[in-house]
C-alpha cells in the first residue's frame, strides 16, 4: 500500500520545471502563434504563476496498481463488441444542451473541483447525472453525488489525490450512488463538501458578495475524505440507502472510430474521457483548441458533450464541459479539435446505460 501511496503522490507533486515559464510568459508567446483559439488570462490563474503551480488539479492516476482488483467493463454489454450498426447520416452539430437541455437540467451544469483532484469523479458522475435523466425520460433530474464516489469509491484511487475511470464506472453500476449537488447547494443526500475557490481575481469581492469565493491559496489542499454512508444534508427526505441509483452496466470506448463515438453520444448521452493538459490549455479562453506549444501537465477527465463546426475557421470540434469552473475557458466549457486524438482525448472513455435502455432515436 506504501507504493501505491507514493506513486498517487507523486503525480501530484508541483515540481517547478527549470526555467517553467508563467502564465504570463505563455501568453505572451502565444501571441505570435497562428492558432485557431484564443489565449489570455482567467481568474481561474494567477498570470504570475506557473503550469506546475496547478499540476493538481489533473486527477487521472497514470496506472492501475496491480495490487488493486480493477474491474473491466462488461463487454457483453459494450455495443462495440455487437455487429456494428448502418449509422444514420450524423447532423453537421450537435448539442445535448439544445437536444434534452430542457428535459435534463444537468446538461447545462458546469462543476468546480475547488482544492481537489476529483476530476475523476466529477465527469462520470455528471455524464451519469445526464445519462440518467436522458434514459429515464426525465424521471431522475436531481445532480448525482460526486461527494459520495470521492469518499466511498472502493478502488477508485486516493480521493482529491486522483482516482481510475473505469474503477469510477464499475462502482456506479456495482454498489451506486445517491444525489447531490454543489458545494453549499443543499441539494440531494450528498452536496459536494469542498467549496469552489478562486485561484486568481483581479478584483476581489468581499464575502458579503454573492459572487464572493474564497482564494484557493488560502485553503488548504483537500485530502481523501473518509467515506460516510449517510446522507450529509440533514434536510433531505429521503434515506441514503434508498436514495441509491445505479447503472444497468458500463464499457469502455477505446481507440474507436470517430463515428463510433458520435454514435455513441447521439444516442446514449455524454461520455467520459480524459485528456493530457499542456501548459498552454491553461491560457485557453476561446475558440477551438489545438495543442501547440509546452510539456504535459498530466491527465485530466472531462465529460465530452457533442460536436460541430466552427464557423470562423471550418475545424471539426468536440464540445467538452470541464470542472474548472465557469470563469474559465468559455463560461467552464471548452471546445477541441476533433478526429485527429487532439491532446489524447478519444483514446479511452467511459459511459454506462440503464436496464431497458434502447436508445435515443436521431
Amino acid at each position: 500500500m506504501k507504493l501505491v501511496l507514493a506513486l498517487a503522490t507523486s503525480a501530484f507533486a508541483a515540481v517547478p520545471e527549470r526555467n517553467e515559464p508563467t502564465i504570463r510568459e505563455i501568453v505572451e508567446q502565444l501571441k505570435s502563434v497562428e492558432k485557431p483559439w484564443q489565449s489570455g488570462f482567467s481568474a481561474k490563474f494567477d498570470p504570475e504563476s506557473r503550469p506546475s503551480d496547478h499540476q493538481f488539479l489533473n486527477g487521472v492516476l497514470s496506472r492501475e496498481p496491480s495490487m488493486l482488483d480493477l474491474a473491466n467493463p462488461n463487454f457483453e454489454l459494450n455495443p462495440y463488441n455487437k455487429p456494428k450498426p448502418t449509422y444514420k447520416p450524423f447532423p453537421e452539430t450537435f448539442d445535448p444542451r439544445v437536444t434534452w437541455g430542457d428535459m435534463c437540467p444537468s446538461l447545462n451544469h458546469i462543476v468546480d473541483q475547488g482544492t481537489c483532484a476529483s476530476c475523476w469523479a466529477m465527469s462520470a458522475v455528471t455524464a451519469f447525472s445526464d445519462r440518467a435523466c436522458i434514459q429515464t425520460g426525465g424521471q431522475y433530474t436531481q445532480n448525482f453525488s460526486c461527494e459520495d464516489i470521492l469518499e466511498c469509491c472502493s478502488g477508485c484511487g486516493h480521493g482529491c489525490e486522483g482516482g481510475y475511470l473505469p474503477q469510477t464506472w464499475s462502482q456506479l453500476q456495482t454498489k451506486g450512488t445517491v444525489s447531490g449537488g454543489l458545494y453549499q447547494s443543499q441539494e440531494g443526500c450528498k452536496p459536494y463538501l469542498i467549496p469552489a475557490c478562486e485561484h486568481y481575481n483581479e478584483h476581489p469581492v468581499g464575502p458579503d458578495d454573492p459572487n464572493y469565493r474564497p482564494d484557493c491559496h488560502e485553503l488548504i489542499k483537500s485530502t481523501a475524505p473518509s467515506c460516510e454512508l449517510s446522507c450529509s444534508n440533514e434536510a433531505y427526505p429521503v434515506s441514503y440507502t434508498d436514495d441509491k441509483v445505479h447503472l444497468d452496466g458500463y464499457y469502455g470506448i477505446t481507440n474507436h472510430l470517430v463515428a463510433d463515438i458520435q454514435n455513441d453520444l447521439i444516442t446514449n448521452g455524454p461520455i467520459q474521457t480524459s485528456m493530457n493538459v499542456y501548459e498552454d490549455f491553461l491560457t485557453y479562453i476561446g475558440g477551438v483548441y489545438v495543442h501547440g506549444t509546452g510539456r504535459s501537465k498530466g491527465s485530466h477527465a472531462i465529460k465530452l458533450m457533442g460536436w460541430g463546426v466552427d464557423e470562423e475557421t471550418g475545424l471539426d470540434y468536440w464540445l467538452v464541459a470541464n470542472s474548472w469552473g465557469a470563469d474559465w475557458g468559455e463560461d467552464g466549457w471548452f471546445r477541441i479539435q476533433k478526429g485527429v486524438n487532439m491532446a489524447g482525448i478519444e483514446g479511452s472513455m467511459y459511459a454506462g446505460n440503464f436496464a431497458g435502455w434502447e436508445g435515443a432515436p436521431y
